[in-house]
């Protein structure tokens, strides 16, 4: 370092095997006090700025930025700005401030059509989401073109905050869909915060199925989001769940994919989804797989089947019941 400062042009041309100069160095480790000494350089894609706006010193940026305002707009291979590289550190808002004092594009999008916006979204930054929003930045803008809607990624992610900010800021935004398979954000919700989020500002979300005709509640048990099935069910209490996703029921999906925790809370929320056909079939997988299932659960199914259907009545169903009592009686059923 001193033989640097003794000689800054001779290592001026110099980088390492990751193209960079000493002034990339000392942008990124926070060395200011060397900043002024070194002359600025282009010869790479990603800028000194790049490098001190991602390790979020705001000192060197502002010096930076000084001695060549022009640099607020650089982008890197990715198309990527320096404003979009402070919301995707998160490292200090006081930097996406001074950027954006600077004349930062604010909607600039990168390779993906992603703004900073979506960046910040993207890792939950929610200071950053907050100070971005409050600067108007465009809500609808980069990937929201039908492909990637902006709502998506925070509810995905399960950002709470962030979901919560871009609801209170444009609750229009649930109005979107996916353009392929025209799903709403209430599908892809993993969090049961999330979906009590959604269900507040727009209960429509949970009646509406996707082009396949799958339902948000049918998603979320065919990816065993026990929670997230308690908590729909929770906050729409009288809605259908009989007549979506084509005429499947949901239960039947859930019990297909054996899992007995959605199983559960499905019919301990709509004990209406229990119907001859699916307890048969219920109780035929727990004999055929009852190595799967717990005690507890298949005397429940027992129960169930048993409370469906009329056994003593119906002949034809005599040998079945024969070959489930002959499984299971060693299972204390």
């Amino acid at each position: 370092m001193a033989l640097l400062l003794a000689n800054p042009d001779a290592a001026l041309g110099q980088d390492d095997n990751t193209n960079r100069t000493p002034l990339h160095i000392a942008a990124a480790t926070g060395l200011d006090s060397i900043v002024p000494l070194l002359p600025y350089m282009w010869g790479i894609r990603e800028t000194p700025l790049h490098h001190a706006v991602k390790a979020g010193h705001t000192n060197i940026v502002a010096q930076l930025l000084a001695h060549s305002p022009a640099t607020v707009h650089a982008v890197n291979k990715r198309k990527q700005s320096v404003l979009h590289l402070a919301a995707e550190s998160g490292r200090a808002v006081e930097v996406a401030e001074v950027l954006l004092a600077a004349n930062a594009s604010i909607d600039a999008v990168d390779h993906l059509k992603a703004s900073a916006l979506h960046r910040a979204v993207d890792k939950g930054h929610a200071e950053l989401v907050e100070l971005l929003l409050a600067r108007k930045a465009l809500v609808t803008n980069g990937r929201d073109d039908g492909h990637d809607p902006l709502i998506f990624r925070a509810v995905a992610s399960s950002h709470h905050r962030s979901v919560a900010m871009l609801l209170a800021h444009s609750p229009q935004l649930l109005d979107t869909r996916t353009y392929h398979y025209r799903m709403n954000a209430l599908h892809y919700a993993t969090d049961p915060e999330i979906v009590q989020q959604l269900l507040s500002v727009n209960p429509a979300l949970f009646e509406e199925n996707d082009r396949d005709g799958r339902s948000p509640l049918y998603m979320a048990v065919m990816c065993s989001r026990d929670k997230v099935v308690a908590q729909m069910l929770k906050q729409c209490p009288g809605a259908d769940v009989l007549g979506k996703n084509g005429g499947k029921a949901v239960s039947d999906v859930a019990f297909t994919l054996s899992n007995e925790q959605t199983s559960e809370v499905l019919l301990a929320h709509r004990p209406e989804l229990i119907h001859v056909e699916l307890s048969e079939g219920m109780l035929l997988h727990c004999v055929l797989n009852h190595e799967w299932f717990s005690q507890a659960f298949i005397t429940k199914v027992w129960d169930w089947t048993s409370k469906q259907c009329m056994w003593s009545t119906t002949s034809r169903r005599l040998p079945f019941i024969s070959l489930c009592e002959e499984v299971l009686i060693g299972r204390s059923i």
